[in-house]
């Protein structure tokens, strides 16, 4: 039985079945022949298939869930999920990846990195370089370095509200071994303290320095004043500087006074001990309290005037202390004596001086 092929339609027939059908030329030969040809390319000048000869069909464009045509795009700004980038455009691309990547001043160098890794991370003041702010605080929570302020802290160095400056420094390997150093921030006088931890142990605070050097100082002025200096201070306690010119004061040898006293109005009676003779003088009213030590030999002579003069000499015994009184006239006489005082048996605590005038200034000098 003939058929026709499945592509072209070319007409066969069954060489068993059809063995004694009459061979049609134009059915088995011309028509399929020219259904051959028909589809037989014609090649242009070039070789290729013309364009009108292969088969019409629609293409779609391609999308980010289908192939497809696809558009190329040179741009570096585009959004498209339909177009694809040309060659340019990823080398322009690239290039400026490139570049940024190696703009140092943009981007952290290792070097860079590894300095700021090696860096120290522990806070030791507040991000502006200030102390941190601890006030109503316990102190003895207070463990890690750092530098902090605050009032209300409790147990304070004093016990008080008051604001103190804390610094802290903690033991390499262990929070039980810290110091602690407190400086009050309140009144005139700086006070510094400082305690240890030991062991999970505060010690007790301890007053130091300010207070140390404020008592040496007070206790050095005290002696300056008592071998005879004289410390001119501006203020409370006096400087080092102070201190140093107090010592400079200090008298060397003997210690020696000078002053003006005035003689008594009214005269008392001395008399002399060879042989009871009195006399009756005017005196000086001097107290050793006033002079500052105790003399063994005084001078005084009348403000103004050269010849009058008493002389007061310790070597002596106590009723004949006073070796000399006297004065020169315009006439050229002298009186004097060797004398001893009336009425005055305590001489650790003053004596009287004779002397010539009476309610007048003498000068003086006295050594020890």
């Amino acid at each position: 039985m003939a058929s026709n092929t499945p592509r072209l339609g070319l007409y066969k027939k069954d060489p068993i079945a059809d063995a004694n059908d009459t061979f049609n030329i134009q059915t088995m030969l011309n028509d399929n022949w020219d259904k051959i040809d028909g589809k037989v390319a014609i090649l242009g000048p070039d070789g290729k298939i013309l364009s009108e000869q292969l088969p019409q069909q629609s293409l779609p464009n391609a999308s980010i869930t289908q192939a497809g045509i696809v558009q190329l795009n040179d741009t570096l700004t585009s959004a498209s999920t339909t177009q694809a980038a040309t060659a340019n455009a990823v080398k322009r691309v690239n290039d400026a990846v490139v570049a940024h990547s190696a703009d140092t001043t943009k981007h952290v160098t290792q070097a860079e990195k590894d300095t700021w890794n090696s860096m120290q991370k522990h806070k030791v003041t507040a991000d502006n370089g200030t102390a941190i702010l601890i006030s109503g605080q316990d102190l003895n929570n207070l463990v890690n370095t750092g530098f902090y302020n605050g009032d209300n802290l409790i147990n304070s160095p004093d016990g008080s509200a008051s604001w103190f400056y804390v610094e802290v420094i903690r033991h390499t390997n262990s929070a039980n071994y810290v110091i602690q150093k407190a400086f009050k921030l309140t009144g005139t006088q700086p006070t510094f303290y400082m305690r240890i931890r030991d062991g999970g142990t505060w010690s007790a605070w301890s007053e130091n320095l300010f207070t140390s050097v404020s008592d040496g100082k007070a206790q050095l002025e005290s002696t300056i004043t008592a071998k005879g200096g004289t410390v001119t201070k501006a203020g409370a306690v006096p400087t080092f500087a102070e201190l140093v010119s107090g010592v400079k004061s200090i008298p060397i040898g003997k210690k020696f006074a000078t002053g003006t006293i005035t003689s008594s109005t009214s005269p008392i009676t001395f008399y002399r001990s060879v042989d009871g003779y009195t006399f009756s003088y005017f005196y000086l009213p001097f107290s050793i309290s006033a002079i500052g030590f105790f003399p063994s030999y005084i001078l005084a002579k009348r403000t103004g005037d050269v010849f009058d003069h008493s002389i007061y000499d310790s070597r002596f015994p106590n009723d004949y202390k006073i070796t000399a009184v006297g004065a020169k006239s315009n006439y050229g006489s002298v009186s004097g004596a060797s004398l001893r005082m009336t009425n005055v048996t305590d001489y650790a605590a003053y004596f009287r001086l004779p002397v010539q005038g009476g309610g007048v200034n003498y000068d003086w000098i006295a050594f020890e």
